[in-house]
């Protein structure tokens, strides 16, 4: 199932910080793919994971193929 979220409100607050669009679609992109690990680790909430949590994703990441630039994104 892919879950669709409206990142409206978190693009307007990156492009008001002076980020680039090609910046917000590469950021809004990975959170998606955060989202994604999360739920395959059952975590509820982004705000749940610990730094353990992110490293692992980072990990998965860079299984997937995604640069070690690419995954500091975030």
């Amino acid at each position: 199932m892919v879950m669709h979220m409206d990142h409206s409100k978190f693009r307007e607050y990156l492009l008001l910080k002076g980020y680039s669009t090609a910046s917000i679609d590469t950021t809004v992109r990975v959170v998606g793919y955060l989202w994604r690990w999360a739920k395959t680790e059952n975590i509820a909430a982004l705000s749940e994971t610990s730094y353990s949590d992110i490293l692992a994703f980072v990990r998965w990441s860079s299984e997937g193929g995604a640069s070690q630039r690419r995954c500091a994104v975030t």
